[in-house]
């Protein structure tokens, strides 16, 4: 995410990650109040971004977000495993690095598709 101009598909994105964050953070009782602040200025950018379009269809955004939500929750137990899982268990392993990058590449579609929604054209993945 650019710090200047994010996207709203920037924006939706770290939205979803910043809930998990806040869901997480609470379980283990540790302070989240930093993330919820990030996710109230976020919050009002999208309002924002909903103001200045209103052509902008509500659904779609609302299906983008439950997809983010879902693929963000899919890396983060992805990532989970890898930590838990020993070096010993190669198999596993090669099936998350092959597993992380596929979910990567649904999640930058979602913004992509969000971002399409607002007519924003921005490249979110570029591989050599």
């Amino acid at each position: 995410m650019s710090l200047i101009n994010p996207t709203p598909g920037e924006l939706l994105d770290r939205k979803t990650i910043l809930r998990l964050k806040i869901e997480v953070g609470r379980r283990q009782k540790l302070g989240v109040a930093h993330f919820e602040e990030e996710l109230r200025l976020i919050d009002a950018a999208l309002s924002d971004w909903l103001q200045k379009d209103a052509d902008a269809s509500r659904q779609f955004f609302a299906e983008g977000e439950k997809g983010l939500a879902e693929v963000n929750q899919k890396l983060w137990h992805a990532e989970d495993e890898v930590r838990g899982t020993p070096t010993t268990d190669k198999n596993r392993l090669a099936e998350l690095a092959k597993l992380i990058p596929e979910l990567n590449d649904h999640r930058a579609a979602l913004v992509q598709r969000v971002n399409g929604l607002f007519r924003v054209a921005q490249a979110e993945k570029i591989y050599r």
